[in-house]
Formats: C-alpha cells, structure tokens, sequence
C-alpha cells in the first residue's frame, strides 16, 4: 500500500457507507420537561472548563416549563462539551452550575439571554462551535485527574492548577484554549506532580497537539490494533502489554479484549506504538511463561500460534480473507450450514450468513453460479476464484474455461509467470504452461474480424515486450474519413512498451478486389506531424499485403490507382492574396462580332462568370464599338451587373475603339488600398482603330495596380491583333490572355478566368484563397468544401485559415503544374475534427490535442474528461494502478489513490476497531471507520460490512436501520469530522468522500456539522482555494453536505453573486453532457435552431434577434478545470466580445439600396440586415454552481465593463440553465 501503512482510498468509504442509513436523533436527558427533540427546539451548549462532575443547565422564559433548580442534567458531548436542548426558539436566558453549587452567572445574576442555539465559554456566547487550540495528553503516569495551566505573551491563562481536562478514553485526556491563537502549556496533577517540572517554562503550542510519554506530536500518535483468535480450550482472553520491565500496562494478567465475534477478539493499545503482548485465560497464555512478548507495531494477530504484525490486509491463515475481516466475520464459522464460511458468504459471495439459500429460489447458495462462469460457488471456493466475477485474474478466460478446458490457472492471469497472459499464449498458439524468454508471434487487432480487413502483425519480441503489443483500429473523422479515396478497410494503431527492432505488418483483404485489373495495394504510414501518407515497400501475396517496418505508427491499406487519381495537377498560378474584388468587363460590340459570336455566347458567359463572385464583389460592364458605353453607371453589385448584360444592351454593330473602352473602364475602379484586387476582362478580336493608345493604357492600368485579363476571339495567327495588342495588354499589367477562335470556346475560357480571381481572392478574409475554399486537398485525397463568404465554415469559433496550418506545395518536373494540399492544425469543415466532443475553439482551453479525441491514451475520451471534471492531460493523475478510464469503470475518482476492493474493506474495519488510535490522519476510509464506529455498534458495523456484495460495493445496500446513537457520540464526531474536512482542504476529494457517506447516511450529523468552526472555515476555504480537485460528482457531494448543514449560503454561487438576469429550466443534467451537445441543447432551448427561428445555422457568432437586439449566445461550464482560472475564464469571454464586435465585418458583406449590411439566412429567402438591430448582446449561460472569489470578481466586472446598451457596444448578460 502507497504512501502510509493505513492509505486507503478515500471512495471506498463513499463506497462502504454510501447506502448506510443510520438515523441520528438526540436521547432525551432526565425526565426534564424542558428538554425535547432538537429539531424543534433550541440548543445550548457549554465548555466546562472547571471540570464540574455534573453540569446543569437552569433554563427559564415565558414559553419554557422549566425543571426545578438546578435544572436539567446536560447531556455529555465529548472534549468537554454538554449540550441541553429546550422546547422554544427565543426569549430563553440559561444558568449553568454544578449540580447547583458552583454556578455561572453567579448567584443574583440573571441568566444569560438565549436567541436561537449558542455556544458558551465562561460568560462567552458563540453562534457556532468557537474554533479553539485544542491539547491531548496521555496519562502515561496514571495521575487519575489532570489538568492544563496556559497562557501567552498576549493574554492570562486561568489561575492555577488550570482547567480540567476530560477524559477521551482509553487514558487520554483533553482541554481546548479559546481566544489564543498560541499558548504555553503545562500539565499537573492538580497537586505536586507536574509537566514540565515546576520552574520550567511551559511547552509552546500553536495548533492542536498530542502529548505522549516526553513527546509532542501534531497527529495522533499511533497504537497497536491486536486481533487474538481465542483457542477453544480457552476462557475468555486477557492481554498484557508493556514497552520494558519497568515500563508497563496494566498489571497482570493485563486488560480484558473486546470480542468481536464467536472467536475473535481485539484489543487497542494507546499507551505504545510499539510493544511486547501476551495473551492469557488466567490459567493459560501465550507465549509461555518465561518467554518475551510478542513484538506488536500496527495492526498484529494471534491465530493458532501464528503471530503476524503488519499490513491491515496481512492474512496470516492464508484463507483469502485478512485477518482482521476475520476477525470481525467469526473466521471459518458456518452459521447458517450451507458449507460456505461465514467469511466467505460475507466477504466473496454476499449470500445471507444465517440462510441455506438466500434468494429462496430452491437452489442452496453453495450450488448457485452468480457469475455464470460454469462453476458453482463451493467450487470457486475450492478453487480460490471470485464467485462474483467470471474472470478472477482478468486474463480474459472465464474460471470455468480455465479450469475446465484450457487447464489454465484461474487464479493466475499469466499461468507460467513468462510476462505474457494466457489469453494471449492461447491466441497466439504458444505454450502457456512452458515460459519462455523471447516470443516469436503474429498479434491480431481486437475486433478484427469486424473490418474489411484482417489485420495483425508478425514480430520476435522478449517476453515482457510480447505482453504490451496492442493493435487496433484508429477512428479519426479527419484523418480517415468514410470517403476517403482508396481506403480499405479501417486504420490501426500499433503500439508497444519500448522500441521493436522488426515487424513485419499484415493487412488481409478481400479477395474479390484482386478481379479488378486496375487494384494495386499498398501499406502507408500515416506522418502525423508533417499529415502525409508514406508508401511502404509493400509484398502482396493473394490476397495479403505486407511491410517491414522498424517503428510501430498508425497503418493504413489503400488502393493506390484510385488515391492517386484523386491527386489533382494545376496550372501555376499567382500567390498574391486580396480581400476584395472589382471587376469591370469590357467588351467588344463592333460588326465583326456579328461573325464571331452571333449569339452573343461573351454575354452568357460573362454573366456566369458575375454569378459566381464571392459575396460584396463590385462589377461593371463598359460596351465598346465606335463609342464606350458604361452600362450600369460605375461599379455595382452582381445583380446590376448581370442585368446589364441582358442582350437587347448589344447590338454587334459599327467600328472598334478597344483602348477608349479600355479607359472608361479604368476610370469606373474605386480606392487605392492593396487588399481589392482590381481587373478588367475585355473581350474583343483585337482590331481597333485606336491602336496608338495602348503605351498610355498600359502606364494607366499599372499605376491604379489594375490587371487587364484579354480575351482574343476569333483571327488570332502569327502576328495578328491578339498577338500584336491584346497578349501584350495582358503581359505588362499583370494579366492572363486567352485566345478562342469561336464563341463556343468561351466557356472554358471564363472558368479559368474565374478561378484565377478566386485563386488571388479572399473574400471572407479568412486566409484562404476563395478556390480553396472549394478545392483544398487533403493529405488522404479528400477535399474541403468550405464557405468563401464564412471566415469561419464551421463556426466553432476559429477562422478557418487558424485551423489551417500551411499549404503544401508539390511540383512536377518543369513547375508548370501544383497540388497543393493543406496540413490541418484542425478541420475547418467540422466544429469538431476528433469527434471527442469539444469544439476545436475550446481544446486550447484545455491544453487538448484537437486532432486526437483521447490526449493523454486514458480509455476516455477529451470529451467525456472535461464533463466529468477529470484533466484530459493526464491519464492517471493519482498514480494508483487504474488509468482514468478505468477508474470510470470502477466508480473510482481520478484525483484519490484508489486500492483494492478488500484492502477497502479492511482499512473501514480497522478504523471501526482501532478507534483514533491506529490511523493514517489523513485516510479517509480509517477515519470513516472511526466515525460511524463511534455512532454505531460494532455488530452492526460487522453487518455492515457482510451485506456489502463484492464488485457492487460502490451502490451495495448495506444494514444499519434503526441504529440510534447517543448524543456525545454524535457531537464528537461532528467536531472530528469538521478537523478532517479543514485538515484535509489541500486535497479536497478526501471531504468531498467523506461528507457525501455522511449526507446520504448519517443525515443527522451533517446537519450539526454548522455547529463546528473548522467546517464553516472550510467552506471559506473552497472559496479561496476552488474545486479542481474535485470531479462533479465529489463537488456534488461537497455542496450537498453543506447545504444539508445549512451553510450552503456560505459558498460564493453563480446564482446568488453574479448579476443573473434569468435562469432557463432545461432539465436533464445538461451540465453532464459533453461540450458541444451541451451547447446545442441549450442553443435549441434559447434559440430555436432546428425550428428555424435561431441564426446560429448561418452564423457562427449571432443566435437570435430580440427586441431589436442582436443575441450570440454561448455556454460555459464552470466547473471544468480550466474556467475555473479566472486568466482563462476572461480571455474566453473577451474572444466572444470580440467575435460579436467584428460580426458587421465578418459575415454581412453585401450592401443593399439602402446603404445597409446583409446577407440571407439559411433555409429561408429572409436576409439579417443591420436595420434588422441596435444593439449587440452577449449572452453566457453558466451552471448554477459554487465558484471563487476570483471567478465571481472576474465576471462581475467583465459585466458591469459591458453593461451598458449603445450602439457601438457589446452588452453582457449571464444566464443559468438548470
């Protein structure tokens, strides 16, 4: 066991106690009229720092009958506390006295004045247990009476001998100092006898300490837990303890033990952590006369003559149940005959100890089979096996398999201890009763027989190398899509512990797939850092592939004939990038056109063209013949311009004056800035009769940084027009000439023209080129198709170049082609590229990796992580021997050293029957043991624990009904329960497990938790220091625990401190759903979007329009980790702000008739125009949930920045769903 000999997971006492229901009410006290259930009355408590040896309380008032001086016996609280409870809640005054002798106040006084439950220390009144420094002694001398004499630089102490210290049992005493934050102690017998020796100065004390035999301790000093299995021929047992021969126990023959059950009995030694024992009857012992004592540290046991000091799970008669369950189950006894032991039916089975055949379904208990593995209980019990779990050694073979068939030990996941488990040696053929040093082996995948291929893998590995070969298939959305070109099959997944000098892969396909001629396949290695496929010298054999690979990776088979072919070659082309686009059309209405184009195929075509053009493109259209004819009065938007040319605006007629035209088209360009790309596009056959203007065209178009885009139709030859004028028009402006010699041609000739704007264009200013918003190649052969009007396609929050890393550029052998393919940072196509469940926007936040949907190769999703309040970085963050996947599995929590299901029960056993004194101060799961130990008795405790069934011990029903403790039982635990929480606020998942056994169980206790200092300072505390320690769950239990205590006010809440302007009852726990369904259940709650009233569909940052507000809603749960820093937190919202102010800019592009923003909604003809809104709003839904100081402080302000409502501004609202 890690860390402590007592460490014990703090969730098996959740697990143990969880269902415990141990009512707690307070026993009325003597006959007094006065006194009656607290739940309807008030309380009073009272320190007794004189040592009284029977405190009374008086109490009076006009709605309380009060008992006769000197009143009422107070009930003893433990640590010199007693409480009184009347029947009235106001106007009450108290006197406290001795049995009516010494008193307080004092005689003729008035007795205190009483409103609602109070806490006195002397004349001192307290609305909760005041936090004081509380001091242990052990009474090693056996004074019989002690007390403590304090006091500081600061303040007097009480006059000497001091106050009394009380009895805590088992020779301890204790006495707490109030109003001093440190004091000088000393101790006295109230008589001569004293620590430190008269003179000397007393010992400094500063928090609350332990004082044993000379020495000072700031935990509880250990003991020593003694079990003792009494021989038959035996009376009843006594024990004799002793450190050397002068230094002792009690005399001879020593103290009684407790028993436990029929045979066993305990003992617990305060006195020594360490010592020599001997057992006797008075007539017998052990060891015998004349020899030492057993040697005793920690939890020890006698069985037969065995003595064994140690681990609490220490089995010293090697039946498969520790010594102390023994104890505490009767040992081998067969209560009820059914030929299981007690122990066995308690601790393997679950079955009733007193009953043959517990279900009553006529099968007896030792001939059921619960585990449907094929043997039945009295055979697991021979065998050793768990009767409860199919597979005892998780080899992956049932115990009835084992036993029966394989001839494999069931009990033993790896029979011939070689390092590799049976399954395997059974699956890969080899002998798994024979070990060996080296395995030479082919490994299937898991689940292979579920792909289209049969994949494994053929390696020569040492044999605790063999053990660690997995192989799976590797689901990524982005990397293999479904329709990915080639793919066959899935891709897998190799790993293994250590580096494999050889292996060789095998991929087996579909033999059907050979009948195509053109079937070439071929292993690749997927690069992930540089996101490329690597051909692998592949052999195919039938219809197997292979490869020789030095590293395991991630594999995949394609058919190399149809990727490639999905590889498409481009013309070279311009890397200049704009964010805006002009164009103006020139073209050629002359009477040679009604030779080359008729039909007028240059207008159909050019409006195709117009028709194209990304969002807020400016066009216009000059028609040139003798004169030049501006059509649509400057430039316009698409739809201007394609009307302008309709073909009753061409007539194919007169003469040609192709560069006048040229120049009203330059003069239609509008500003100077270098992010619009400016072109023209002029259409003619290039004679014209203004020739001589070409120099001044040219030197015109250059300096307004205008490409003139020519397009000759029809003649063409060596030394013609196009040559002559138009190829040179294009070449020295920066432009692409073209050349058809009919109209027919023009078609293909526009497309080019079109994709070299779009090529040289960004409209959304996203970063990405409008072509490849429609044809970005990936590595794997597909294409992106995203929006060149969206800068973010996907609308997770991240432009869409951002999730784009770079371009790829290949070349063929002259560079006059390109495939360019684009290596992703995330997928700019898919909110979420792992499919993990986070949106790509929200995985920085998180430090997750946005292309791998498990981080840290857990067994859990990111997704399922961060929901959970798990930290998806690390897969096993409290380093016991269950990665965070498998502490989901088991019910464990993430952030807490889980163990084993009996070395749990053991740990709650021993904390039942150690009491305080054999503790790890700081385990959970001891100290639960001790606490309900101290409400309930120990045969219950034992009843307890029997009916707890393994493997469902998390959610077992376990009996208790009806225990009633007695009221000082109950306030101490109060009082330790409240030091645990505080003690332990560094590691908040041990309170958490602790309140969530005693809020669900012990009701009662929880509610008197108010009453302890360390637990209100607690609460502050989680306010200061958070909850990232904590999973939901455990954050529930803490919260719960509090409210039930009536404290929950004292937590800093979302719902109470922040300015909430509504709270949205949703219902099904949508805070438990991963980050990206989460927020489309509540967009769909807020917004409407499947019904089409939202605008989340179309717009990434906006949700819905509001009373002429413009609403972007969004969602954060501030329970994740990483929100729960403010820095995070604040830069999270300050993007949202960001993204809301830049929405004009980013998404409504076009400009209507009147001068607004707009752009069409999806799935409708309704456009969202900026007359549509005033005002902008940020709409943030959080849980309603504790948060700190510093997360309130963040948002407050945040608020109030944004809070108020002008045009040029973001306003700011929170929101709960529930």
């Amino acid at each position: 066991m890690r860390n402590s000999r007592l460490s014990c997971a703090l969730c098996a006492i959740l697990s143990i106690l969880m269902m415990l229901p141990v009512p707690m009410a307070f026993a009325a006290t003597e006959t007094s009229p006065a006194t009656t259930d607290e739940s309807s009355g008030t309380t009073i408590h009272y320190y007794d720092s004189a040592g009284w040896s029977e405190p009374f309380a008086y109490v009076y008032g006009d709605d309380v009958h009060s008992a006769s001086w000197p009143g009422v016996r107070m009930a003893d609280e433990g640590e010199g506390w007693y409480s009184v409870t009347v029947d009235a809640t106001h106007g009450l005054r108290v006197m406290f006295s001795d049995g009516g002798k010494s008193q307080h106040p004092g005689t003729n006084q008035p007795g205190y004045l009483v409103d609602g439950e109070t806490w006195f220390v002397g004349s001192e009144q307290y609305d909760s247990m005041p936090q004081g420094l509380t001091v242990h002694f052990y009474d090693y001398a056996n004074w019989g009476t002690v007390r403590m004499y304090y006091y500081s630089d600061a303040a007097r102490g009480p006059t000497w001998p001091g106050d009394a210290m009380h009895a805590e049992g088992d020779g301890w005493y204790a006495a707490t100092i109030f109003g001093m934050q440190s004091a000088r102690v000393l101790f006295n017998d109230g008589g001569s006898r004293q620590i430190p020796a008269a003179g000397e100065e007393g010992t400094l004390v500063t928090s609350e300490s332990w004082y044993r035999n000379g020495a000072w301790t700031t935990t509880k000093p250990d003991g020593v837990l003694v079990l003792f299995h009494k021989p038959s021929d035996w009376n009843a047992p006594r024990i004799y303890y002793y450190a050397s021969d002068t230094d002792t126990g009690p005399a001879w023959p020593g103290s009684a033990m407790k028993q436990v059950s029929n045979e066993w009995y305990s003992y617990v030694i305060t006195k020594y952590s360490t010592a020599r024992v001997l057992f006797t009857d008075t007539t017998q012992q052990s060891p015998a006369r004349g020899a030492p004592g057993y040697e005793a540290s920690g939890v020890c046991s006698w069985d037969s003559g065995t003595w064994s000091c140690g681990e609490p799970t220490n089995d010293g008669d090697d039946n498969d149940i520790p010594d102390v369950l023994d104890a505490v189950f009767g040992g081998d006894l067969d209560t009820d005959g059914d030929g299981l032991t007690d122990g066995f039916e308690a601790m393997r089975t679950g079955t009733s100890l007193s009953d043959v055949d517990s279900d009553a379904n006529g099968v007896p208990d030792d001939a059921e089979d619960p585990d449907n593995d094929g043997l039945v209980n009295s055979k697991e019990r021979d065998l050793g096996t768990d009767p409860l779990a199919a597979d005892t050694d998780g080899d992956g073979f049932d115990d009835g398999e084992e036993a029966i068939r394989t001839g494999t030990n069931p009990l033993r996941a790896d029979t011939d201890g070689d390092g590799v488990d049976d399954r395997r040696e059974i699956r890969w053929g080899t002998d798994p009763f024979t070990p060996q040093h080296a395995f030479d082996v082919t490994v299937p995948a898991d689940d292979a027989e579920q792909d289209e291929v049969n994949v494994s893998v053929s390696v020569n590995l040492p044999a605790d190398q063999a053990a660690t070969v997995k192989v799976r298939a590797y689901n990524n959305p982005t990397y293999f899509p479904e329709d990915m070109p080639g793919l066959i099959g899935n891709a897998y997944e190799f790993t293994i512990d250590g580096q494999v000098g050889s292996a060789t892969l095998r991929f087996r396909f579909d033999e059907v797939l050979l009948s195509d001629p053109t079937f070439d396949p071929v292993i690749c290695w997927l690069d992930e850092t540089n996101q490329r496929l690597e051909e692998l010298n592949t052999v195919v054999t039938g219809n197997e592939a292979t490869a020789t690979v030095s590293h395991f990776s991630k594999y995949v088979l394609i058919n190399r004939t149809v990727f490639r072919d999905s590889l498409t070659w481009e013309d070279m082309w311009s890397t200049e990038q704009y964010t805006a686009v002009q164009v103006v059309f020139v073209i050629d209405d002359s009477g040679s056109m009604s030779g080359n184009d008729p039909g007028k195929k240059r207008l159909s075509v050019a409006r195709d063209l117009i028709g194209r053009f990304p969002d807020g493109a400016r066009a216009g259209i000059v028609r040139f013949a003798d004169n030049q004819t501006d059509l649509t009065g400057g430039l316009q938007d698409a739809g201007t311009a394609i009307s302008a040319l309709s073909d009753l605006n061409f007539h194919n007629l007169g003469g040609t004056n192709m560069y006048k035209g040229l120049q009203k088209a330059l003069d239609m360009f509008e500003g100077e800035d270098d992010t619009t790309l400016r072109t023209i596009i002029v259409l003619s056959d290039g004679e014209t009769y203004d020739a001589n203007l070409h120099d001044t065209v040219v030197a015109a178009a250059n300096k307004r940084k205008v490409k003139i885009n020519t397009v000759g139709l029809g003649g063409g030859g060596p030394g013609g027009s196009f040559e002559q004028r138009m190829k040179m028009l294009a070449s020295q402006t920066g432009g692409e000439s073209y050349h058809s010699q009919d109209a027919d041609a023009l078609n293909g000739i526009y497309e080019n023209i079109g994709k070299l704007i779009d090529i040289e264009t960004d409209s959304d200013g996203d970063g990405i080129a409008d072509w490849y918003e429609d044809h970005l190649a990936l590595f794997n052969g597909t294409s992106l198709t995203l929006d060149k009007n969206n800068p973010d396609t996907d609308g997770d929050g991240i432009v869409d170049g951002d999730e784009i890393a770079q371009l790829e550029y290949a070349y063929n052998a002259n560079r006059t082609k390109v495939t360019v393919t684009g290596r992703l940072i995330s997928n700019p196509a898919l909110d979420d590229s792992d499919g993990d469940g986070i949106a790509d926007s929200d995985e920085s936040d998180f430090t997750t990796d946005a292309l791998n949907p498990d981080t840290d190769n857990d067994g859990l999703d990111d997704g399922d992580e961060i929901r959970r309040n798990f930290d998806p970085t690390k897969s096993n963050l409290d380093g016991d021997s269950f990665p965070d996947g498998a502490e989901v599995a088991e019910g464990f929590s993430p952030y807490v050293y889980d163990k084993n299901w009996i070395e749990q029960f053991t740990c709650f056993a021993v904390g039942a029957l150690g009491g305080d004194f054999i503790t790890d101060d700081n385990d959970p799961v001891t100290f639960a043991g001790q606490v309900i130990g101290g409400v309930v008795p120990f045969s219950d405790i034992r009843d307890v624990i029997a009916n707890t069934i393994h493997h469902d011990y998390h959610f077992a029903a376990l009996s208790a009904v009806g225990i009633v403790p007695v009221v000082g039982d109950v306030s101490k635990s109060v009082a330790k329960a409240g030091k645990f929480i505080l003690r332990n606020i560094d590691d908040p998942a041990k309170a958490s497990r602790l309140l969530g056994i005693l809020e669900k169980r012990c009701p009662s206790l929880v509610e008197k938790l108010a009453g302890s200092d360390e637990f209100v300072e607690a609460a502050a505390e989680f306010n200061e220091r958070g909850y990232t320690k904590l999973t939901k769950n455990e954050k529930r239990h803490l919260v719960e625990a509090f409210k039930q205590a009536g404290l929950g006010d004292n937590f800093i809440s979302s719902t109470r401190d922040l300015p909430i302007k509504e709270t949205a009852t949703i219902g099904g726990n949508v805070w438990d759903e991963k980050g990206l369904k989460r927020g489309s259940i509540i967009d769909e709650y807020l917004n409407g979007h499947s019904t089409g009233r939202g605008l989340g569909r179309t717009f990434p940052v906006a949700d819905r329009l509001e009373d002429r507000k413009l609403v972007s809603t969004k969602s954060l749960d501030l329970d994740a980790n990483s929100y729960q820093d403010p820095n995070t937190l604040r830069r999270k919202l300050e993007k949202y702000i960001a993204d809301l102010e830049g929405f004009e800019d980013n998404y409504l592009k076009k400009v209507d008739d009147n001068g607004n923003r707009y752009r069409p909604i999806h799935g409708g003809n309704d456009n969202l125009t900026t007359a549509d809104y005033d005002f902008k709003v940020l709409e943030v839904v959080f849980p309603d949930t504790p948060i700190t100081n510093k997360v309130a402080e963040t948002l407050r302000v945040l608020h109030d920045t944004h809070a108020g409502l002008s045009v040029h501004d973001v306003q700011v609202v929170f929101k709960i769903a529930k």
